[in-house]
């Protein structure tokens, strides 16, 4: 059977807060190969797990900020619900098994590429190279981890697309990831010709594919047929999806 990896997006995002260390916990209890999560930096310098760049949405106790304006002190004081609080990236990184998968995204609401040193010593700490795979969606924060000999991946959006064509082929072949990091949607927006044909390009070019946010039976099949990790908010969906294969 074809071996696809799948990663808990932001943990088990379903049933579990976001980016929470229970979500992450629980994505492995039932089964996934790794984790997606997001990376962003405080006004004092430290690192955190959150998507957005403020807590307005994932706040469950209602406080409002600017993930980059508030300290670690003052951003550890949000309760996500069920008792979790927004981690640091050490805590994180901590918790993960020996031998697990972690997708790190970059977020560029508070990250620069001088920050990518620093960060990229932290996830080397805990994290082996084979097992590590540090993705965003702009494209400058990445090109220092593979000096580092660390694997990338291009996020690719709408924004993206407004390369064209030649102009994304061409990026792909200047920065060579390991993977492209693409939205399952495409199959829909682009079409089901055009998307297979991209994607054997970016297999040409020696990418893999990831595809996300992958939650339905329809996005499944499309992202099993034609990617190597499947990133989904429904793990024990998905899981269960490959088991019939």
């Amino acid at each position: 059977m074809k071996k696809v990896k799948v990663l808990a997006h932001r943990g088990y995002r379903a049933k579990f807060p976001e980016n929470s260390l229970l979500a992450f916990k629980k994505g492995f209890e039932f089964g996934a190969d790794g984790l997606e999560c997001d990376v962003q930096r405080t006004k004092d310098g430290k690192y955190v797990i959150i998507h957005d760049g403020t807590i307005d949405r994932t706040a469950k106790d209602k406080k409002k900020g600017i993930v980059g304006k508030m300290t670690l002190k003052q951003l550890k004081t949000v309760d996500l619900g069920k008792g979790q609080s927004i981690p640091e990236v050490n805590a994180f990184l901590k918790s993960i098994p020996d031998g697990k998968y972690v997708n790190m995204e970059l977020k560029d609401e508070t990250l620069t590429p001088e920050f990518c040193p620093e960060l990229c010593d932290i996830f080397l700490t805990y994290i082996k190279p084979e097992n590590l795979l540090v993705s965003s969606f702009e494209h400058s924060l990445l090109p220092y981890f593979k000096t580092r000999n660390v694997e990338i991946g291009l996020l690719i959006g709408s924004e993206h697309m407004k390369l064209g064509f030649f102009g994304l082929i061409k990026r792909v072949r200047t920065m060579r990831p390991a993977y492209m990091n693409l939205p399952v949607q495409m199959f829909e927006k682009v079409g089901v010709i055009p998307s297979k044909i991209l994607i054997s390009i970016f297999r040409l070019l020696g990418a893999k594919i990831a595809f996300w946010t992958v939650n339905s039976d329809k996005e499944f099949r499309h992202a099993f047929a034609s990617g190597d990790v499947i990133i989904t908010d429904e793990v024990e969906f998905i899981l269960n999806k490959i088991k019939e294969k």
